[in-house]
């Protein structure tokens, strides 16, 4: 990331082009998860559909195993792609709206500080010219010691002394104007600053996070693709192309929560902005309120009732509401049409809400991140225990809930639930299952690796329901036939 930020849209190889995310069902009610369901399983029906027919392909073999889950898997990323993509472009439509909104109300109150600051300094030219022109008038026809006209001299002394006091109230006057732009104008400029400035570097942390995520995706996904490529041409028979899968499919649901992030993180800084547009728009009113009261003091100090024009103004700045402010932070005002077409589009809606629009800011990628993978029925997996525990402690035992998988690449595979977190690979071909206690199933996996001098060992224990065990033993009885 530069020092200076920069909106930047991430592209990832699987991103389609943008106008591919227009082509969007029409829906008539909102279920997130149910919607991305429909959409990935429709994907891949196509991508089986349209997938070239190779009469040599045995439906039983590894080989058209791998070839299966890959094209589900492209067909995953590239509807998941789509989708957020167009979410993540949103944000940064909002998060841009916002951005030109704080640069044109941080003009505008600096605009209306120069005006009014302009205004009190021709006041003070005026205020200085009235004293310094008694210097002039105070001796008409007056020559040293000799005055022709007492009476003459006697009444400009009178004006001036009316110039004097006139020009001290105009000074007190323009004082508690200058007191105002420092207590309420010049204190906004700094409390809208501190207010919005947290609130924007947390949304370009947010992003910077997810830029660095997308790298990470690049990366798995390239591993992935060149283990199948290396699979399907048999090599790196003792890598496990599930293994490879489960980590893409984890960045990318990683990636997803950074996204969910941003939108959350642009959430918060609409939700400043406006705060600080509505109190900043009271302060206008206020000074164009005070400005004129000022004026009407300076100008009309003789008069008991103010002109048809002032009170003109006062009906106008009595009619400024701040829901004016609040009216222009509504959907279709802050978006426009186009943006809120295709949000109505991604939603399967008609019409759309402010707290909607936040909603899906915020937590669209959860249809995705809770979905988790394209089908429970993989075709990578030969068995899968889904209620199992394995302990983690180094002296006492600590059972923690994992997923036991067995892949055709001929390994089980364990995972924690709690974080996916891989706790090893055990080789069938050389791994056993022994049952240490019945109540409860405890059983240890060990698998033996020969070494040059010595054999190395690795082992796991586990606890299992029966049926469970049964299969698992099973399995690895037969892989030892």
């Amino acid at each position: 990331m530069q020092s200076e930020f920069q909106e930047e849209i991430v592209k990832s190889e699987y991103v389609q082009a943008e106008e591919q995310s227009l082509k969007f069902h029409n829906m008539v009610s909102y279920n997130p998860e149910k919607i991305v369901e429909d959409r990935l399983r429709e994907s891949i029906r196509q991508s089986a559909a349209q997938r070239p027919i190779n009469n040599q392909d045995d439906p039983n073999s590894v080989k058209f195993h791998r070839h299966q889950s890959y094209n589900q898997l492209q067909a995953w990323m590239e509807q998941v792609g789509i989708d957020m993509q167009q979410h993540r472009q949103i944000i940064k439509d909002v998060y841009r709206i916002l951005d030109k909104r704080i640069a044109i109300s941080n003009r505008s109150i600096q605009n209306l500080i120069h005006f009014i600051k302009t205004f009190v300094q021709h006041e003070k030219q005026n205020v200085e010219y009235l004293r310094t022109k008694n210097k002039d008038i105070s001796k008409l026809f007056q020559d040293g010691s000799t005055m022709y006209y007492p009476k003459l001299d006697e009444t400009i002394k009178e004006i001036c002394n009316y110039d004097q006091g006139n020009a001290n109230k105009i000074l007190n006057l323009l004082d508690g104007i200058d007191k105002f732009i420092k207590e309420k104008l010049d204190f906004n400029i700094e409390m809208f600053e501190s207010g919005i400035s947290t609130h924007r570097d947390q949304y370009r942390k947010a992003f910077s996070n997810f830029a660095s995520s997308s790298s990470k995706l690049t990366k798995y996904r390239r591993k992935h693709q060149g283990l199948y490529t290396r699979q399907m041409q048999g090599e790196n028979k003792g890598k496990d192309l599930y293994h490879t899968e489960r980590k893409l499919i984890n960045s990318f649901l990683e990636m997803a929560k950074l996204q969910k992030n941003m939108g959350q993180a642009v959430t918060r800084l609409f939700d400043e902005v406006k705060k600080q547009e509505v109190h900043r728009y009271q302060i206008v009113i206020t000074s164009l309120r005070m400005y004129l009261d000022k004026h009407v003091q300076l100008s009309q100090s003789k008069q008991q009732q103010i002109s048809a024009q002032e009170e003109l103004i006062y009906g106008l700045i009595n009619q400024l509401e701040s829901d004016q402010v609040v009216q222009s932070f509504e959907v279709l005002n802050l978006l426009g049409q186009d943006i809120l077409r295709i949000v109505q589009k991604m939603l399967g809606k008609q019409q759309l809400t402010l707290p909607q629009l936040q909603d899906f800011l915020c937590n669209y990628p959860d249809a995705y991140i809770k979905l988790g993978s394209v089908q429970e029925n993989h075709s990578l997996v030969k068995l899968r225990i889904k209620n199992a525990q394995i302990d983690c402690g180094n002296v006492l035992k600590t059972w923690k809930p994992c997923q036991i998988i067995a892949t055709i690449d001929n390994n089980i595979l364990i995972y924690l639930k709690e974080n996916n977190e891989f706790k090893g690979k055990f080789l069938c071909d050389t791994s056993q299952i022994i049952q240490k206690t019945r109540v409860p199933l405890t059983a240890e996996i060990k698998c033996i690796k020969p070494g040059f001098i010595f054999d190395s060992t690795k082992t796991a224990l586990l606890q299992l329901e029966a049926q469970d065990f049964d299969s698992l033993h099973g399995l690895l009885f037969k892989q030892l036939k």
